[in-house]
């Protein structure tokens, strides 16, 4: 017990070390923290396990959901690690609104765990002039310079939202497609393989038509990169 009591004794001043001058919290459950989200609420998160090849959407069984087995894309296949749910939904949030991202590293670390291929360039989906300059950035530009320098692949930035459209949360996927018609413009030619970087995968219309768009600038294939899917109703 007296040979133990050191390391106990250390740990003990380790931890109350961490509590008065590590100046981060859990931006979750709020407890003294080294890393923007505790170990504790990372593990609460909802992996998406068993996805969709194609769209990343959540399946049972099967290679494909039963959207994708009768509707074609622009783009070839998807990754969003996270199911959009729960706790994950206000660190995103953080990152989207709030210009918070102390949380990027961790929240990406499962999607750079799943790529296993590198593609020629990377891009993220453009916001539009206005809201880029209400918000001041583009969330989607922030996740995809990390995956630039975590992966050495270059960022692509000649892609732009040339059509304001509003918040497209609460809309169908037919109605979200409607929408987004002719929303992007591109005037750099495309590598062979090009990967699209957002936040959420919601119903993939958004990336769809930003994608149409690059595989007439060239891409012969194209994979999307996202931080979480949304489930469908």
């Amino acid at each position: 017990m007296i040979s133990g009591a050191p390391q106990e004794s250390n740990f003990a001043i380790n931890k109350v070390y961490k509590w008065l001058f590590i100046e981060q919290f859990c931006q979750l459950c709020s407890t003294p923290n080294d890393q923007a989200i505790c170990n504790d609420c990372y593990k609460g998160f909802s992996y998406n396990i068993f996805a969709c090849p194609h769209c990343a959407h959540p399946i049972q069984t099967g290679d494909l959901c039963k959207v994708c087995v009768s509707q074609a894309f622009y783009f070839d296949d998807a990754i969003a690690p996270f199911i959009y749910e729960h706790d994950i939904k206000p660190i995103i949030k953080t990152i989207k609104y709030q210009a918070d991202f102390n949380g990027v590293n961790q929240i990406l670390k499962p999607l750079k765990q799943r790529i296993t291929k590198k593609p020629n360039a990377i891009v993220y989906v453009p916001s539009h002039s206005s809201r880029q300059h209400e918000r001041g950035y583009n969330q989607a530009q922030i996740l995809a310079q990390n995956l630039s320098n975590h992966f050495d692949i270059p960022i692509l930035d000649h892609c732009y939202r040339v059509k304001p459209t509003p918040t497209l949360a609460q809309l169908t996927k037919k109605q979200r497609a409607k929408l987004l018609k002719g929303a992007f413009m591109c005037d750099q030619v495309m590598p062979e393989h090009v990967a699209i970087v957002d936040d959420i995968l919601t119903t993939g219309a958004t990336v769809n038509e930003f994608a149409k768009v690059l595989r007439r600038k060239g891409a012969k294939r194209i994979s999307v990169w996202a931080i979480a899917r949304a489930v469908r109703d």
